[in-house]
């Protein structure tokens, strides 16, 4: 496969991903035994949150 082709599916590919994301929910950080946890929430259209 050629550089156009490579970079035709990578275009896709990012497009169909941004595209299928509704919102993102980004949770306040956390310090749990000097470590930091962040929780992310991604809702995708038609699907919902996936655990």
């Amino acid at each position: 496969m050629n550089a156009t082709g490579k970079n035709l599916r990578r275009f896709s590919f990012k497009r169909i991903v941004t595209g299928s994301i509704e919102r993102i929910v980004i949770h306040q950080a956390q310090r749990i035994d000097r470590q930091r946890t962040q929780q992310i929430d991604i809702y995708y259209r038609f699907i919902g949150k996936l655990y």
